[in-house]
């Protein structure tokens, strides 16, 4: 079942970015971060732990309600390499 993995795996990728994203912006509380939104609490936090299997229009919602980010923007951010910082010279 390695399909089942894959999705399980991406569920938790996008679970792992939405909390890095909400912390970046100096949101602690997924459940006042939900609220501010304007978002269902369970259901936001059904995202952020990789629950469920949530309808793609849904993530594209989510996602720009709370990141003001279009789901495109928001997978390729998902899926970038981070770039691995060079060692200033030393003078």
């Amino acid at each position: 079942m390695k399909n089942k993995a894959s999705l399980i795996s991406l569920q938790k990728r996008i679970g792992e970015k939405m909390i890095a994203m909400r912390k970046e912006m100096g949101n602690a509380s997924s459940e006042q971060f939900a609220f501010d939104c304007g978002l269902g609490r369970e259901q936001y936090r059904r995202l952020e732990k990789g629950i469920g299997n949530p309808r793609l229009r849904t993530l594209a919602e989510t996602v720009e309600a709370a990141f003001d980010l279009s789901i495109e923007d928001f997978f390729e951010s998902l899926f970038e390499k981070p770039s691995k910082k060079k060692p200033s010279p030393k003078k």
